[in-house]
């Protein structure tokens, strides 16, 4: 599939002072709704049941603000699972300005006999690309929403629909409305790279046998730019001073590819913030590194 320009979701309007999140029927305390407003995804928000009525929730948003993409996850939502994200410009919900409609997971047919019969995709025919992602902390499905164009809102309205989920609840680690930057021309072919860093604990015994404590895999995708226009310095500059390296982000790599969607893209930090220099000719040129969250 061709490859369509990358997706950076920064500024997470959810994280501002003033946010409320409320609706449907969510637990409380330690896995109240509010844990969608914190950075480690470990700390989830968990609903009371499957039901369509329990597993929605409405963020009002401080004041209106421009977004452009809106992410919910990670999730132990099943293949199946839809989402659907309704942006209002007031409180009041009376003035729709954006309907994502109803989102399914990205994902690709496969040939059944490739599978195990416990994979869902054995019986539903497909499998989504978040099954080899792995389980753990910072893992698992998320549903990810670019705007066509940036809009103004005040209102996100959220609906999950995976009513017969075994499970009888849902997990949700984070929900993202941010600024998405779509640079006018997309990351060099040469230079960029998505590595894997391997977190898990190693001991040496002295016998000289080595002893594991099995951790997750981190990603990390480097890309950069040798010419972009002066126009897009701004926001470069803005996606540099307002995220540092320590407010999330999010990178999706190829949003039109749905075989690789969601093995690329994820929730992270700037790795260190990106650089901006200026060529003889008028453009610019960047480079950035973001580190995945766990």
């Amino acid at each position: 599939m061709a490859q369509s320009n990358l997706a950076l979701l920064y500024e997470n309007r959810v994280d501002l002072d003033g946010v409320t999140l409320s609706g449907g029927s969510w637990q409380t305390g330690s896995l109240g709704l509010a844990n969608l407003r914190t950075p480690y995804l470990a700390e989830v928000a968990r609903s009371m049941s499957t039901a369509v009525a329990d597993t929605q929730f409405v963020c009002n948003l401080p004041q209106p603000y421009s977004i452009g993409g809106i992410a919910l996850g990670p999730t132990d939502l099943r293949p199946s699972a839809l989402v659907r994200f309704r942006s209002y410009a007031d409180s009041s919900m009376a003035a729709l300005v954006d309907d994502s409609g109803f989102i399914a997971l990205p994902g690709s047919t496969v040939d059944q006999t490739t599978l195990a019969w416990e994979d869902p995709g054995f019986w539903e025919g497909i499998t989504q690309e978040f099954d080899d992602v792995g389980k753990g902390i910072g893992k698992g499905a998320t549903f990810i929403y670019v705007l066509p164009v940036r809009v103004t809102a005040a209102t996100i309205k959220v609906e999950i629909f995976d009513p017969g989920n075994p499970v009888g609840y849902f997990d949700i680690g984070r929900f993202f409305v941010s600024r998405t930057w779509r640079p006018t021309y997309n990351y060099d072919e040469q230079g960029n790279s998505l590595d894997f860093e391997a977190i898990t604990d190693q001991e040496d015994g002295r016998s000289g046998t080595t002893y594991y404590n099995a951790r997750a895999m981190r990603r990390t995708f480097k890309f950069g730019f040798s010419y972009l226009p002066t126009s897009e310095y701004r926001e470069i500059y803005q996606i540099a001073v307002r995220s540092g390296i320590h407010n999330q982000i999010m990178v999706v790599p190829n949003p039109g590819d749905p075989s690789t969607y969601l093995r690329e893209a994820f929730f992270g930090t700037l790795g260190q913030p990106p650089s901006l220099r200026r060529m003889s000719t008028p453009y610019i040129a960047t480079e950035f590194v973001s580190r995945e969250s766990l």
